[in-house]
């Protein structure tokens, strides 16, 4: 198991299993997205940029598609720990680290709120305290496999293949759209917010620089919200993600043209993927 650059297909971090055990064309048209599990919604009419994009490529396999097959995986854990006579306690779906692909630079409420924070995960794992023998019946042991691998295979052995290629797809589709932070244009307009930040008694050079200064603090402090907002006033009043979507937008159009034929393969293959998924919820 592996988690790709953009987490899109299958949350492989938070699937693997969660156990306890073990020690941008741009989208446009909604006001908000779906909320993050704590109820936070965030703007959608906003220039896509960055990791938004695989969101908007018809093979991206997205949340509704990723909950079911983990409540499923779950669902087989338990079943699988009863058979061996222990009870397991289905772990809760948590969609934030995926939802954090979505936030955009100009989210005003989101920037409010999280400065340069992440959308927290506020994960327990319910089976924490479980016993050698517990532990031993969920995971491997030698050539054995435990519940955890025998549920893996069950829910997302049948669309493995799927999932790898549109891994592969995706990183290669996120690669060819990196680059603007060093793009001519994209200095231009580093530049231009820099010097609005200067006015405002912030010396950063780039936007990244705040980011990367607030990201890791272990709390959102009133100085990060003052320079978050000061540095999306700045953002909006020179363009800079409005120029990064612009910029990479070509760059997304010639990636589609480019690949027209395994986006038409992988769009059928979804569709049919899509149906038996949502098929399971039924199970």
């Amino acid at each position: 198991m592996r988690v790709n650059s953009v987490r899109s297909t299958v949350l492989i971090a938070v699937l693997a299993l969660n156990s306890a055990c073990s020690s941008e064309g741009a989208v446009e048209s909604a006001d908000t997205v779906a909320p993050f599990a704590t109820g936070f919604p965030l703007q959608a009419d906003l220039p896509v940029v960055g990791r938004g994009w695989p969101q908007t490529l018809p093979f991206y396999v997205g949340e509704e598609l990723n909950s079911i097959l983990f409540e499923s995986r779950q669902a087989a854990v338990v079943q699988c720990m009863a058979a061996k006579g222990f009870q397991y306690v289905p772990s809760p779906y948590q969609p934030n680290d995926l939802a954090s692909d979505r936030v955009n630079p100009l989210d005003r409420r989101f920037a409010e709120e999280y400065g340069y924070h992440s959308l927290p995960i506020d994960f327990t794992d319910p089976n924490s305290n479980a016993d050698p023998a517990f532990v031993s019946a969920l995971e491997s042991s030698g050539d054995t496999p435990g519940c955890a691998a025998q549920s893996f295979d069950e829910t997302f052995g049948p669309f493995s293949e799927f999932f790898d290629q549109v891994d592969i797809q995706l990183n290669d589709f996120v690669g060819s759209i990196r680059g603007f932070d060093v793009s001519e244009s994209g200095d231009l307009l580093a530049s231009m917010w820099s010097e609005c930040m200067k006015e405002g008694g912030l010396s950063y050079e780039r936007p990244d620089d705040p980011r990367r200064e607030f990201i890791e603090a272990p709390e959102v402090t009133p100085q990060e919200l003052s320079v978050r907002m000061a540095d999306l006033e700045c953002d909006v009043r020179v363009g800079y993600t409005q120029g990064r979507h612009d910029w990479e937008a070509e760059r997304v159009d010639e990636w589609l043209r480019v690949h027209e034929g395994v986006v038409a393969e992988l769009s059928e293959q979804y569709a049919t993927v899509e149906r038996e998924v949502l098929s399971l919820r039924d199970q």
